[in-house]
């Protein structure tokens, strides 16, 4: 796979300017060290061809053991561990949870709770379709923190690292809706294809009576890449709602999103954690009505201009029932294919566009049918 689509496909000065001018694995009760959130790169820094979903038939693996370690002075373990295994639905793991805690089965995973609501345990898996590298899982991590845990009152990530195991443990604090401070430790541990994620929570006043207990956890899990692979891509999301209440629509947890704004531009980007696909809308209001006509050549001078798809070749230009148009392309030269939907609103053009890899394009369009199948204008 050609890992180079950002370099080539998502100059945003470009676009500002064209728009305007038209453990060691350590356990729970390790002391955090404080550690500055990394800002990921835009883009990879090395070519690579990811390996597709394995074919060959999986054996559950146990994951890295971790070392329990000692409760405070005078602490309890608040839990045992249910003597029977869960194995989930898919096949795609199974492990011991809490005795007697309340669990909600998920299609990618499983939550676990204590009956006051002190203690949770969540356990889940996500297909990302290619192989990820080392820093392409850094990617992954990064968003789903900013994407999730950051959106939590008073978050604050204490630590972050990559275990000697290979998994990365970040772990942090913040503060439910109700105002309970919560302790989070999560281990994100990727194989072939699937990122197996464990959230560990307790309020931070009594965490550490639940760390020993949460290794142990931790350490029961049998993990099977192979039946977690044939589950969809990317599908934990989130429903992501524009600034403006122009328009909503679900996207990946673990894609890295910005925001560029300009004079009269709005861009929001998605980027799939190893770069090879991108969802972008594009918002431009200038106080000006745009008509029908002026719209599809603008969106056809974003293709070739700023996309720097010159040789670009559309496939299907199809009027949808809500009145957005909807082109189908690809560029041979760029070796990316892609959609893109436009329409005016008053004054407003929109544009939304899908750009993948030509040899990623398979494996990205279910996350792309879920943006299309939930987008809807807030009420």
């Amino acid at each position: 796979m050609n890992k180079k689509l950002l370099r080539t496909a998502m100059p945003m000065l470009s676009l500002l300017t064209l728009v305007a001018l038209a453990c060691t694995c350590g356990g729970f009760l390790e002391d955090p060290t404080p550690t500055p959130e990394p800002v990921p790169t835009l883009a990879p820094t090395k070519a690579g061809a990811p390996t597709l979903v394995p074919t060959k038939a999986g054996v559950p693996t146990t994951a890295p053991t971790r070392a329990s370690q000692p409760t405070q002075a005078g602490g309890q373990a608040p839990f045992k561990l249910s003597a029977t295994p869960f194995v989930h639905k898919s096949g795609a793991f199974s492990i011991q949870l809490p005795d007697g805690w309340k669990t909600e089965e998920r299609n990618t995973g499983i939550f676990a709770s204590s009956a006051d609501s002190v203690g949770s345990v969540d356990i889940s898996f996500v297909n990302t379709g290619t192989q990820l590298d080392a820093k392409e899982v850094l990617n992954y991590v990064d968003a789903f923190e900013k994407n999730f845990f950051a959106t939590y009152a008073n978050y604050k990530l204490l630590d972050k690292k990559t275990l000697s195991d290979g998994c990365v443990f970040a772990m942090k604090t913040l503060a439910t809706k109700s105002g309970v401070a919560k302790s989070v430790g999560t281990y994100y541990c990727y194989n072939t294809s699937v990122m197996f994620q464990q959230d560990f929570w307790a309020d931070t006043a009594v965490f550490s009576q639940y760390a020993t207990p949460f290794d142990q956890v931790s350490n029961s899990m049998k993990s099977n890449s192979t039946a977690a692979a044939k589950s969809p891509a990317y599908a934990e999301t989130y429903t992501f709602t524009d600034l403006n209440k122009k328009f909503e629509f679900k996207v990946p947890y673990s894609w890295k999103y910005e925001r560029t704004k300009g004079t009269s531009t709005n861009i929001d980007t998605f980027t799939s954690p190893d770069g090879a696909s991108v969802f972008q809308n594009i918002a431009y209001d200038d106080g000006k009505t745009v008509t029908q006509s002026e719209s599809g050549k603008f969106a056809l001078k974003l293709l070739k201009d700023v996309y720097k798809l010159n040789d670009i070749v559309i496939t299907e230009d199809k009027v949808q029932k809500d009145g957005s148009e909807r082109l189908t392309w690809y560029s041979n030269a760029q070796g990316v294919k892609g959609q893109s939907f436009f329409e005016t609103r008053g004054t407003t053009f929109l544009m939304l566009s899908w750009i993948a890899n030509t040899a990623d394009y398979s494996t990205f369009s279910p996350v792309w049918d879920v943006l299309l199948d939930s987008y809807k204008i807030p009420k």
